[in-house]
């Protein structure tokens, strides 16, 4: 909607906290891992593993979508009003999947963990519907053709994003069912339906 220059170097500042961050907490988890009794504890180890690096996965897709922002203030060129109606819907669910991961991550929800997967599915749906009416409105001569690229990227991202919320919401669950991990696939058929 609107570019901010320090906002972008807020977000590249945090990312680089954020990758310090991951790299004493990953290196702690690893010099934990010989000092615990029994595969439970060790599979719940490797769930915190996943996790950290998840969330160092969304400081990047933050960095890469303030940077696709930049392109377009750059560029002096926008999103048809059509398009931002549909990206405020888009961003909506993803703020709600982002909640849900935090929430099922930092409460150890599995009520949250579970809400997760179906709204990636949804993600997923829109983001192909978007893409359609997109290349519709671009045969139309409705959007600029600057915006095309930077679009496509930015849906990649969101996809990304969801992506990063579906693994953590599957690292908590397993984290609360250690049992599952081994069984991941037919775990995930169950949940899809």
């Amino acid at each position: 909607e609107e570019y901010n220059g320090a906002r972008q170097e807020e977000i590249a500042a945090r990312e680089m906290q954020v990758d310090r961050l991951t790299d004493h907490l990953s290196r702690y988890l690893v010099e934990l891992l010989p000092h615990l009794q029994g595969e439970l504890h060790v599979s719940m180890l490797n769930q915190y593993y996943k996790v950290t690096t998840e969330f160092e996965r969304l400081g990047d897709q933050a960095v890469n979508i303030a940077g696709i922002a930049a392109k377009l203030s750059d560029n002096n060129t926008g999103f048809s009003d059509t398009c931002k109606k549909e990206l405020a819907v888009l961003q909506e669910l993803i703020r709600d999947l982002l909640d849900d991961a935090e929430k099922a991550f930092a409460e150890h929800s599995e009520e949250a963990a579970t809400v997760i997967e179906p709204k990636v599915h949804v993600v997923t749906d829109l983001i192909n519907e978007m893409t359609r009416n997109h290349f519709n409105r671009m045969s139309a001569g409705e959007c600029s053709l600057l915006a095309d690229a930077i679009f496509s990227n930015l849906m990649a991202e969101y996809k990304r994003v969801a992506g990063t919320c579906s693994n953590t919401g599957m690292a908590t669950l397993f984290s609360i069912h250690p049992e599952l991990a081994s069984r991941e696939h037919l775990f995930l058929e169950t949940l899809d339906k």
